[in-house]
């Protein structure tokens, strides 16, 4: 399946190829349920069948977007879960970047997390950042706050509840402000739902993306069945979750390019969106 956000134009050649995948939660102790379709032993296969793929793709960078590892039985569990998809993201061989989620936070602080993982460029994990590729700003946001502004931690949150801290308000406005060219932000929770997946001020993020009219699409995660909306200009893609399915049958990951004119097409890996909106 291919997406598309803007107008390319004719013969116009991507200036960022990058490989995106989301929602892992690599548990290997939980086991299968009849009826679900969550596969949480399976990441580890599919986050190394993604890395190559991304290698052979020839991908710039490749992003996880949250929801890496899921709950282990104790903290230290937790931490093998992290280390060992760390590991295994690692087969990509070039940039790579994190995006937190909820899970990320099931029994760890977001220090701990971070103190376990890297980013490309950043001598510490960062939670939430800009970098430049070939003309085009990346923005990574950290919408694992509650709505009183309280960080997740150690559990102390509800997944349906996500907020956007005034600091990274003020630093999303900022780096759009500066950008010398066409911007993708990426978060977890999803900026245009109206139900409980949402960012709760995401009203107020997407004005001051619009006002930049420097985004054709923001790339996000969080919602496991994935979703596709157009809204004042612009699109919204939700990943589908790589954790459902059993490995070989869905990988979910994706292609993102990214062209001079801001537009960004998307190819979908044994994926589906189920909702397509546009307004």
């Amino acid at each position: 399946m291919i997406l598309t956000a803007g107008k390319i134009r004719r013969n116009e050649r991507p200036l960022v190829r990058f490989a995106f995948i989301t929602d892992s939660h690599y548990a290997s102790h939980i086991a299968p349920v009849p009826g679900d379709r969550r596969r949480y032993g399976d990441a580890l296969v599919k986050m190394r069948r993604f890395a190559l793929h991304a290698n052979r793709l020839h991908a710039d960078f490749a992003v996880e977007g949250g929801d890496f590892k899921d709950l282990g039985r104790t903290r230290e569990e937790s931490f093998a879960y992290l280390d060992s998809m760390e590991d295994t993201f690692s087969l990509f061989r070039g940039p790579r970047y994190h995006v937190l989620g909820n899970h990320d936070h099931d029994n760890l602080t977001k220090e701990e997390f971070l103190s376990r993982i890297s980013n490309a460029g950043q001598m510490s994990a960062r939670a939430f950042y800009a970098f430049d590729v070939n003309g085009v700003r990346f923005i990574v946001l950290d919408s694992c706050y509650r709505p009183d502004g309280a960080p997740y931690c150690r559990g102390d949150f509800d997944w349906r509840g996500a907020y956007l801290p005034l600091e990274q308000v003020a630093f999303l406005r900022e780096a759009l402000a500066a950008a010398p060219g066409p911007c993708v932000p990426i978060l977890h929770h999803q900026l245009d739902a109206e139900d409980d997946t949402r960012v709760a001020n995401a009203e107020e993020v997407r004005r001051v993306i619009e006002a930049s009219d420097k985004v054709r699409c923001v790339v996000q995660g969080h919602l496991h069945e994935g979703a596709w909306r157009e809204l004042g200009g612009i699109a919204y893609f939700t990943s589908p979750a790589s954790v459902f399915d059993d490995a070989g049958v869905s990988e979910a990951h994706s292609l993102i390019e990214v062209f001079a004119s801001g537009a960004v097409r998307i190819r979908l890996f044994h994926g589906k969106i189920f909702r397509q909106t546009t307004e």
